[in-house]
């Protein structure tokens, strides 16, 4: 495997560990799992959270773009009815089995048979946990296979799509037009973009220590955790273009920290624990948040919020890679639910 294709599925996998763990605390924010109310009410808990709302998933979805870039660069993805046909096993056959299987049963155990609720969230997949992602992304590689040679790779046109994605995606969720995660694959589209807008121009940000770039980050973020509860509009409708230029800058700093520490500081890749996981992120992605659904109903005021946090973190990887693992013996359900 090249070396930029092992360091940015290094990024995918770390970034994948940093989502179990933004979920794993999350509950504390009091706005995610609203089966149980939090005892402990913890505001450090609830920033932290927040701060990695603004970079984690957006991370995920540049080092995707990335990817795609680089595998396109090398003749990858000609053909458009294959490229298709391996989006839909890949994301799409995932989505529906998980859905239906994992997702829907825990959400009737702990919301009851509401249809109308279930219609919108897992048919319409306008809301469907953590499978979200898989939609939105499946829509943002069918538009980048599409357009790729129309596509130019300049600040200008970063730029032009940043407004373009902030727009369009900011316009489709307030009048909430989110089918099929629609309104989410415009907002994040500007991650894909920067994955390969950073691809075709490695030199400008490998093993470069860009200092202005951590103080702005720093600073924006101060910003933000600042103004995160203002109910001042004008703030409001600044934060709209701000929160994800922020994520922008955030992106490009943890891919040039995490470039900068596998060269310098020889990450081995042929760790055990790492493949595991690598190898194996995509099941944890699918099952972890219904299993800490129960971690959280167990522990919630049984022990001190940290250590909640710290027990569905780690419960959850191992039973979603327990499952991963046990669903991968057999063809028919590996392939049902993507674990190739």
């Amino acid at each position: 495997m090249d070396n930029k294709l092992r360091e940015i599925s290094a990024l995918k996998t770390f970034s994948m560990l940093l989502i179990v763990l933004l979920h794993s605390c999350i509950f504390f924010s009091g706005k995610w799992f609203e089966y149980v109310k939090p005892i402990y009410n913890i505001k450090y808990i609830t920033y932290f959270t927040y701060m990695l709302n603004t970079f984690l998933v957006q991370t995920f979805t540049f080092a995707s773009g990335f990817i795609f870039f680089y595998l396109k660069s090398i003749g990858k993805y000609k053909n458009q009815k294959e490229f298709l046909k391996n989006k839909c096993k890949r994301l799409v056959v995932p989505l529906i089995i998980t859905t239906i299987l994992w997702i829907i049963p825990f959400h009737i155990y702990y919301y009851g048979c509401n249809l109308k609720s279930i219609f919108h969230k897992f048919i319409l997949f306008e809301s469907p946990n953590q499978l979200w992602f898989l939609p939105m992304l499946f829509w943002i590689f069918i538009f980048f296979n599409i357009s790729y040679k129309k596509i130019k790779f300049s600040e200008k046109n970063l730029i032009v799509t940043f407004i373009l994605s902030t727009l369009i995606g900011g316009f489709l969720s307030k009048l909430n037009i989110n089918y099929f995660n629609i309104a989410k694959a415009f907002s994040f589209s500007i991650y894909f973009y920067l994955g390969g807008y950073i691809f075709y121009n490695l030199s400008k940000f490998k093993n470069k220590k860009n200092i202005l770039l951590y103080i702005i980050t720093f600073i924006l973020f101060i910003y933000i955790l600042m103004t995160a509860n203002t109910n001042i509009i004008i703030i409001k409708y600044i934060n709209h273009f701000i929160v994800p230029f922020f994520s922008c800058l955030e992106v490009i700093c943890l891919y040039m920290l995490f470039n900068y520490l596998i060269n310098k500081k020889g990450f081995k890749f042929d760790n055990r624990i790492y493949n595991l996981l690598s190898e194996n992120s995509f099941g944890i992605y699918l099952f972890h948040q219904q299993i800490i659904y129960v971690t959280i109903t167990i522990f919630n005021g049984l022990v001190h919020p940290i250590v909640q946090c710290i027990l569905s973190f780690f419960i959850s990887i191992i039973i979603s890679l327990g499952i991963t693992l046990i669903l991968k013996k057999n063809k028919i359900t590996k392939s049902l639910f993507g674990l190739y």
